[in-house]
């Protein structure tokens, strides 16, 4: 008996229509977080309470596209240098620079979740699974459904490009257009996490074919320059202020990283080896048993593409190993006497791991699709396993799954954009402030219960924020305004000294959750001993306290409550503190 044909051959080989039809179903998964505008539900981490309000606090202060590293951002942090926030050739600066920061944000989204199907769509057809129309250009659909942190712009989403653009030079095909995507590519992604590992790895690649061919890629070599300069070039005010200005001492040298036994390492492995970290986005449940299934039947009848399966499978175990080999205590001595090993977090090579994953999955298609063909129902094992993990990342996927519930339920979780940043709320408060003490609208402040990032969006001067490189002697100084609360609780302690990035003014009565103090059912209204240092306070020219709970011992503290503000398109209810 013949085997089932899921569709005729003219269609099956017109990859423009599957590309097309790929392309609109991409828009229809953009369209519920795109046009809800302010009313979007996203991602608090690193969206919410760093990306969107840093941007909007550059461009209020005409920092946005400076070229001087030493201007200092004030409104961020207690005062933040430019040349340390996102680099003003970044394509998010150049997006907030023309639009709006909330305007800004969905472009972006779109563009990140549009790229990455575009580049496993051309990578996967080019290089990968030729002639197999309806299946790559599925796969590169629900690769785009991921969970990318648009924060990260195309740091995972646009690596098949990347390795699209590598191919096509190795081969010396369309090397205009590769040049220009391995040009691109690092002012919409990140030296920390991509650009240092991904030039090492060209460059190591370079040498490999060198080896093997006795001849260098010339062409290769040049697209690799081209990575190398447009990351120097997006970076050069981090650059300059590193290892040309005067050095400042960063936070990051007092990184305590969790250690681990090798016991624990190996455990990890496993964890991340299957589940991946969430920063990649989501997990590849049904790939990963895909994979394992496609290597065994394709072992048993030596079908020509298992062996590629077993390099890759090797490449993530390795990867997965790397990352949880990180914080393995044998390495606690090295990483004290070598402060490079201590600041630079280089398991982020585990990064690599999402696109390795659906090469795999490609590969493994492939293998099922030609060893079960004859089996008239089996067939549509390959179809099944493509809408279900597509299935499966959009339920996982935060920005469409909020966004869909909000469609059906009156109380969906969270805030949108617009509540978050509550700006008719803020405007209130600065009015007030104004009216009542004349000129402090602009002093200091500092958010209690609420990410301070909402202040800063607000074009409010705050001392609290959260950075991923700031001032060691300044973390020390905010140290001692909470140093009693941190007391109270050792997990916050811990959170605060051996990390520190978010340096906020801690409660141990509301932890490190702030979604708890939004306004809802589940609100904490109120907290009842706050010991935080007033007197340090003052001493860093904060005047006053804008806060999500209602502070019951303030009259004991030593602040006094100017009002409190409510407000249906608010998050928020602020209870406003003033330090006299």
């Amino acid at each position: 008996m013949r085997s089932v044909q899921i569709l005729s051959k003219p269609i099956a080989q017109n990859y423009v229509l599957f590309f097309i039809v790929g392309l609109i179903l991409e828009l229809a998964f953009l369209s519920p977080i795109v046009f809800k505008g302010e009313n979007a539900y996203i991602r608090y981490h690193e969206v919410l309470d760093q990306k969107i309000s840093r941007l909007k606090a550059m461009k209020d202060l005409d920092l946005l596209l400076s070229w001087n590293p030493n201007e200092v951002v004030e409104t961020v942090h207690g005062g933040t240098l430019r040349g340390h926030m996102v680099s003003n050739l970044y394509v998010d600066t150049w997006l907030n620079s023309i639009f709006s920061s909330i305007t800004s944000y969905l472009i972006s989204f779109s563009l990140v979740h549009i790229l990455a199907y575009i580049g496993m769509f051309v990578l996967l057809k080019t290089y990968i699974i030729k002639g197999e129309t309806w299946i790559y250009t599925s796969i590169a659909l629900v690769f785009s459904f991921t969970g990318f942190f648009e924060v990260y712009g195309i740091t995972v989403a646009g690596l098949p490009l990347v390795l699209y653009a590598v191919l096509n030079l190795q081969h010396g095909k369309r090397l205009l257009l590769s040049y220009l995507i391995l040009g691109f590519f690092p002012f919409y992604s990140l030296l920390s996490l991509m650009g240092v590992f991904l030039s090492g790895f060209l460059g190591l690649y370079i040498v490999v074919l060198w080896y093997m061919t006795k001849s260098v890629n010339l062409k290769l070599v040049k697209g690799w320059g081209i990575l190398i300069c447009s990351y120097l070039l997006n970076n050069y005010q981090l650059l300059y202020l590193q290892y040309v200005r005067k050095p400042f001492i960063p936070h990051r040298t007092e990184f305590r990283i969790p250690e681990e036994s090798f016991t624990g390492v190996m455990n990890n492995t496993r964890e991340v080896f299957f589940d991946l970290i969430p920063h990649i986005g989501n997990r590849p449940v049904w790939i990963v048993v895909m994979v394992f299934f496609g290597i065994i039947i394709g072992t048993a009848v030596k079908h020509e593409k298992v062996k590629f399966l077993y390099a890759l499978l090797f490449c993530n175990i390795v990867l997965s190993f790397t990352y949880a080999f990180y914080f393995w205590e044998g390495l606690v001595s090295l990483k004290e006497s070598i402060t490079f090993l201590r600041i630079f977090q280089w398991n982020r090579v585990v990064f690599f791991s999402q696109l390795i994953w659906y090469i795999s999955f490609a590969y493994t298609l492939v293998i099922v699709k030609d060893l079960l063909k004859p089996i008239n129902w089996a067939i549509w094992v390959v179809p099944f396993s493509i809408i279900y993990q597509g299935a499966y990342n959009l339920r996982s996927n935060p920005e469409f799954n909020h966004n869909i519930s909000a469609l059906y339920s009156s109380k969906p979780q969270g805030a949108s954009i617009g509540k978050f940043y509550a700006e008719q709320q803020f405007k209130r408060i600065k009015g007030l402030i104004e009216k009542k003490f004349p000129g402090e609208s602009n002093m200091s402040m500092v958010g209690l219960g609420i990410f301070p990032t909402v202040l800063h969006y607000n074009g409010i001067k705050a001392l609290d924020g959260y950075s991923t490189l700031y001032d060691l002697e300044y973390k020390k100084q905010f140290r001692k305004i909470i140093s009693k609360e941190l007391e109270k609780n050792n997990g916050l302690k811990r959170y605060y000294d051996d990390w520190g990035s978010r340096c906020y003014l801690y409660s141990s009565e509301i932890g490190r959750e702030m979604k708890k103090t939004m306004q809802g059912p589940k609100q904490l209204k109120s907290i009842r001993n706050l010991d935080i240092s007033i007197d340090q306070l003052r001493s860093m020219e904060c005047k006053y306290i804008v806060s999500a709970v209602e502070i019951k011992n303030s009259e004991t503290l030593g602040v006094n409550l100017v009002s409190d503000f409510q407000d249906k398109s608010s998050a928020w209810h602020i209870w406003l503190y003033r330090i006299p």
